[in-house]
């Protein structure tokens, strides 16, 4: 396995972007208001997409389409807003 070690020691991950850390520590709490989580999502572009898409997907089965992230946020719901921005495990 040295040849899977060195490779993993090799890789250097991006840093995170400033705007990930507003909704990431907005989120840590209990009774944050919709709005400052909704401002932080609304200025990352791929947080929108997921959460547009999450919102749109069957599994919410909406009869009509979601189009603004505060409709999104209000069918997902927080706790699936909390993981939008989790890196994969």
């Amino acid at each position: 396995m040295p040849a899977l070690s060195a490779y993993t020691q090799s890789i250097n991950l991006p840093t995170m972007p400033e705007v990930a850390h507003e909704p990431i520590q907005s989120l840590n709490d209990e009774d944050v208001p919709l709005s400052p989580v909704r401002n932080a999502i609304a200025k990352d572009p791929a947080l929108t997409v997921k959460l547009l898409r999450l919102a749109n997907s069957a599994r919410y089965g909406m009869s009509r389409k979601v189009s603004s992230v505060d409709d999104a946020m209000v069918v997902v719901g927080m706790s699936q807003v909390r993981t939008l921005h989790s890196p994969p495990a």
